[in-house]
């Protein structure tokens, strides 16, 4: 008898019952299983219906464009983007949306569970009420766009005691008294830009001329503010700190690609440190000289250093240029009139204007149509927005009604300025470039319709400066050069709202493709 045979066949024998149970242990524990993950699914999957139909229920008697069970104002949102020219500004986004769908002063906008929620304000009561009665903080939406850059301790977005501080530092720098007195400084940074002009004009080509104005506006706030010649004019020979800040910028968020966004974020906090340390180095050495403890200041950096010395016991840009002087090139009407009132107020011949504005720099306040321009200017091409937040308690009435803000979630309180400036109801024929309204009798224009620069306590604080330099660069410009906007003919264009010239998204609103034009110089001028 082969006993390894009977082994193996008693083996062979036993294995089939073995087999027979194994199966089943498993398949129970199997289907165990399978049965566990199927109920927490079935629940997960109840609790997301609820959570999201109880997030949708919110908006149900709400002002609002169609609303989606599914995607809440996304589909919308992203439809109404891609029906617009690329990198279109999400101000002209949202002012498509109201005006495709007949949307009041207030509304909502649904972007749960990609973004927080928005409560459009484009009613100048409404607005008022929260930026001025209220002074509601700014939204923390606002530090993600812009904090790399400007700080996280900037008075653009400190909050509270921290904000007062600063700002009651940083005042007496931006008040219309100092900025006068700086305008013969502000005028030689002018007619450096006024000789470039006119070596474009010889070349006879287009040129973008956002990058030359922001070169000159960065000339100007570093020879006032910090009384630092960075020379951003010059092709090569400028400063660090304007290296630092063109590079920074080249890494801001331009358009709403997250992606691309938190790709950049390294290169932005890397150059944003540099030019930081290049900022303290100038400050430091300033405080350390003692110059601002002179009775005569030569830099903003003096007062706001004598203020900081006193404690202790001891969004300006150059876009507005160039819309005004695109818009004057359309408008050839407007800008004979403009030139003439600056031969009749100040005076007809170059030098003496030149002469006229060192030795009287308040004669600026004395161009209505100049100023008027600028307004229109601004009301069509708003340079920013405000986003505020609200308490979990805040309300907002209008029209007789009261809605909640919050208690669903943490909504962005958006006073979106452009749809303010093309609204029927505010203005009077709100596409069209007419500088007079703002030479009407007052009334005319609805208290707290224009708001260029924001309203109530966290208004713009370098809005005087802005509005000097604007007017002194077209006093210097208009008198002899001719602008010509020089898009090429299959440039993308939006509309009603500058055409090729359609404000983008690059960190700020700028035109698009950088507003290439022309200059031809006149002939005859004094």
């Amino acid at each position: 008898m082969d006993i390894h045979g009977l082994f193996d066949a008693n083996s062979s024998k036993s294995k089939p019952s073995e087999d027979k149970h194994k199966p089943s242990v498993v398949g129970f524990l199997q289907s165990t299983t399978f049965t566990t993950w199927l109920g927490l699914g079935l629940c997960f999957g109840l609790w997301l219906v609820w959570r999201v139909s109880r997030h949708r229920s919110f908006y149900d008697d709400k002002p609002k464009p169609p609303h989606s069970w599914w995607f809440g104002h996304l589909a919308i949102f992203r439809a109404t983007r891609r029906s617009l020219p690329f990198k279109t500004h999400p101000h002209a986004i949202i002012l498509a949306i109201k005006q495709k769908y007949k949307l009041p002063g207030v509304f909502f906008l649904d972007w749960y569970p990609i973004f927080a929620p928005m409560v459009i304000i484009t009613d100048p009561s409404v607005a008022t009420q929260l930026t001025n009665a209220e002074n509601l903080e700014r939204h923390s939406v606002v530090q993600d766009v812009m904090g790399e850059l400007v700080g996280q301790h900037s008075v653009f977005w400190s909050q509270g005691q921290e904000w007062k501080h600063l700002r009651s530092t940083l005042t007496p720098g931006f008040s219309t008294t100092y900025l006068l007195g700086r305008v013969p400084r502000m005028l030689h940074h002018m007619l450096i830009f006024e000789e470039i002009a006119a070596q474009m004009a010889q070349s006879g080509e287009a040129f973008p001329i956002l990058g030359k104005l922001i070169s000159m506006t960065i000339d100007v706030i570093g020879d006032l503010m910090l009384d630092v010649r960075l020379a951003a004019q010059s092709e090569r020979e400028f400063d660090p700190i304007v290296r630092e800040f063109r590079a920074a910028m080249k890494y801001t968020w331009q358009g709403l690609n997250f992606w691309e966004k938190y790709m950049n974020l390294p290169g932005l906090r890397w150059h944003s440190h540099k030019l930081d340390g290049l900022l303290a180095k100038e400050i430091v050495k300033r405080y350390r000289s003692g110059t601002f403890k002179a009775p005569e200041f030569s830099a903003g950096i003096d007062l706001f250093l004598k203020k900081h010395d006193e404690d202790r016991g001891g969004k300006v840009d150059g876009k507005l240029d160039r819309y005004c002087l695109s818009e004057l090139a359309k408008h050839p009407d407007i800008l004979a009139r403009v030139r003439a009132e600056h031969d009749e107020l100040l005076d007809p011949s170059r030098e003496a204007t030149i002469k006229t504005l060192q030795d009287n720099p308040t004669k600026l306040h004395e161009l209505p149509l100049t100023t008027a321009v600028v307004k229109e200017v601004l009301r069509l091409y708003s340079p920013a927005s405000s986003i505020r937040t609200a308490s979990d308690n805040h309300t907002i009435t209008y029209k007789g009604r009261t809605y909640p803000t919050k208690g669903h979630a943490n909504p962005q309180l958006w006073v979106v300025h452009t749809c303010f400036g093309r609204d029927p109801n505010l203005f009077e024929d709100p596409n069209s470039f007419i500088p007079d309204r703002f030479l009407a009798r007052a009334g005319t224009i609805p208290p707290g319709a224009w708001r260029a620069f924001e309203k109530g306590p966290r208004s713009c604080i370098g809005q005087g400066l802005a509005l000097i330099e604007v007017k002194l660069a077209l006093v210097v410009l208009v008198r002899r050069f001719d602008f010509a906007l020089a898009y090429p003919p299959d440039s993308p264009s939006l509309p009603l709202m500058g055409d090729q010239a359609y404000q983008v998204m690059d960190f700020v609103p700028v035109p698009a493709g950088g507003m290439p034009m022309t200059v031809r110089e006149r002939e005859h001028v004094a």
